[in-house]
């Protein structure tokens, strides 16, 4: 179970890090997202909650499968924004919304469940700072078809940094479920 928490931790830094050659993604953000599934396939063997955040996982690896192959009607990466791109995006932002939202609820859950407590409530914590990031990103979308490029600037540069923000916690929450959860039984 260590394992697939680490798993998932370093898939969402693959997700996060974006190193371009000539315009082609070194670390796509594919296989990202694939370790994240793969890791919540596994999870789901010792708890059964994590399968709740299997198909978001499952979707946003398809998703994500563009930047590796053209796909009609899919924006390319740095085409500037289109109503193709805000549509993707829009729907990459809500589905990463339900995979962390839902993987951080059982998180919690199973901490719970071993009476890990003091885990939970930081799991917790950490899942309502990820949930403002993803809102706030969801809140700012509509408003990058029309905004002065340097308020888009500014917007997106917040942004980032709340983002990276946000998941660097959720990589250090996996990090540290994969000490505290790693155990069958609750402690008494």
């Amino acid at each position: 179970m260590s394992a697939a928490f680490h798993r998932y931790a370093w898939g969402l830094l693959l997700v996060i890090l974006d190193f371009r050659l000539q315009n082609f993604d070194v670390l796509p953000d594919v296989v990202g997202y694939g370790l994240v599934w793969s890791a919540l396939l596994q999870l789901n063997q010792v708890k059964a909650g994590y399968r709740k955040a299997v198909p978001w996982a499952g979707l946003l690896t398809v998703l994500s499968i563009h930047e590796l192959v053209p796909i009609a009607g899919m924006p390319e990466q740095g085409t500037g924004i289109s109503i193709s791109w805000f549509v993707y995006q829009s729907v990459t932002v809500i589905l990463g919304l339900l995979l962390n939202q839902t993987f951080l609820r059982q998180m919690t859950q199973h901490a719970l469940d071993l009476s890990a407590h003091s885990f939970a409530t930081t799991v917790d914590r950490g899942r309502r700072f990820v949930v403002f990031s993803y809102a706030a990103m969801l809140i700012f979308l509509p408003f990058t078809i029309n905004l002065s490029p340097n308020l888009l600037q500014g917007g997106t540069i917040v942004l980032a940094v709340i983002s990276i923000i946000a998941m660097l916690l959720l990589f250090l929450l996996c990090r540290d479920a994969a000490r505290a959860l790693n155990r069958t039984t609750p402690d008494h």
